[in-house]
């Protein structure tokens, strides 16, 4: 049975940066935020695990203000989860063992307390939705898959000139992830992990490709005791299903061993080894050397670059465009240009043009060393349809009147 709250000895204590009332302690294999001079290294300390719940009680006091939850299930009481405190993780609780009465100055090491101090599993009611049955929220590996938008916060290119990258699609679909642990198998959407029961098209999706088999092999072939990847679900009815899936497909972006996110290249292997899909990969910044050892790995990235080129092909065709690109031309805005234009053409997504307010316009678009003229047309209820300007017949239609197809790239149409 899981010890929500034992007896544990500390073995470091760190100081964070900038930070003059916090500092680090670190237990088992987990780090807390505690305060300054709490503790010293080899102290034994009451330690609660991350998704325990406890109880009203002075001790606990001072986490109402980020804690306190109230549930039809659990009742009133206090709920541990993964915390951030001037950057640094903190997973899970520890307070000085002289703070409970119950307790002995003497207790022994890896003594539970669970009951003692009345601490219980965070449990959240089962509901049902369209996901399938809810029964918790994320595992503690698990984190939220939302990033930060470059868009958003541009200088953070600065911030990160010279170092190593890799440019991955984000594909429209919906966020879902697994994981396993020493709690066993969890299969997540974007805020709640899924019951067996069913009901979670994507829970049945990850059986019928045996996920749980491979990924348990794949631990005990690498010694690894915590494994969770995580993948956006893109199928028939998911966001419009841009890419016209015929049936479901998950992509890989992120797997975390033990704890830890993995580079490009291991996850490209596990992924590889457990026979899943990734999501695929734009631009690789090699460096200013290749590493011929690990060349044979790659080669689904040069399969992938080809397809783009395929892609690029297939989308100067529809705009009539017959002059070959020379691509020793292409700048890093034009990059931009031709992914957003392949996207609009072959895959549906947005233009805007910010000129097109009149009935019919047209315009110049320069890519490297290519002149594409095209036609934009705006029909009677709104909505905008981009034609080849010479044959003057459609090759993308947007409807904008539905609200919840957002315009997703801009474009500056140069009028003759």
């Amino acid at each position: 049975m899981r010890k929500l709250a034992s007896i544990q000895r500390i073995w470091k204590i760190e100081p964070i940066d900038g930070a003059d009332k916090i500092e680090l302690a670190f237990v088992l294999g987990w780090q807390c935020v505690v305060n300054k001079g709490q503790f010293n290294p080899m102290d034994s300390a009451v330690y609660f695990e991350i998704d325990s719940f406890l109880p009203i009680r002075p001790e606990y006091e001072f986490l109402r203000s980020s804690s306190y939850r109230k549930t039809d299930v659990m009742g009133e009481g206090f709920r541990l989860r993964t915390m951030k405190f001037r950057g640094q993780t903190s997973q899970g609780l520890l307070l000085p063992i002289s703070e409970f009465e119950e307790l002995p100055d003497d207790i022994e090491l890896g003594t539970d307390v669970t009951d003692v101090l009345g601490v219980r599993k965070w449990e959240v009611e089962e509901r049902i939705t369209t996901g399938g049955t809810m029964i918790g929220t994320l595992p503690y590996d698990v984190p939220h898959t939302d990033e930060t938008r470059v868009q958003a916060e541009p200088e953070l290119i600065q911030e990160f000139d010279g170092i190593r990258y890799y440019i991955s699609t984000k594909m429209d679909g919906s966020s879902h992830s697994v994981s396993i642990d020493e709690n066993g198998f969890h299969v997540t959407g974007h805020n709640y992990e899924y019951k067996d029961d069913g009901l979670s098209p994507f829970y049945e999706f990850i059986k019928s490709r045996d996920v749980e088999k491979k990924m348990r092999e794949y631990m005990s072939n690498h010694s690894i005791s915590l494994l969770t990847i995580q993948g956006e679900l893109c199928a028939p009815g998911i966001q419009q299903n841009r890419l016209k899936l015929t049936k479901p497909e998950w992509y890989v972006f992120t797997v975390r061993e033990d704890g830890k996110r993995v580079g490009l290249n291991r996850m490209l292997d596990i992924c590889s080894e457990l026979g899943l899909e990734t999501v695929p990969i734009e631009e690789i910044d090699t460096g200013a050397s290749i590493d011929l050892g690990t060349f044979d790995k790659d080669l689904s990235i040069f399969q992938m670059k080809l397809d783009y080129y395929k892609d690029i092909d297939a989308m100067l065709k529809k705009l009539g465009v017959t002059e070959d690109l020379d691509c020793s031309k292409v700048t890093d805005n034009d990059k931009n240009n031709i992914r957003n234009f392949v996207n609009s053409i072959l895959y549906g997504s947005r233009l805007f043009f910010r000129e097109a307010t009149e009935t019919a316009t047209h315009g110049l678009f320069s890519i490297a060393n290519l002149k594409i003229m095209i036609w934009i047309n705006r029909r009677l209820d709104g909505s905008y349809d981009v034609s080849d300007f010479f044959e003057d017949h459609p090759v993308v239609f947007f409807d904008t009147k539905d609200k919840e197809k957002i315009i997703l790239f801009q474009f500056l149409i140069i009028s003759f």
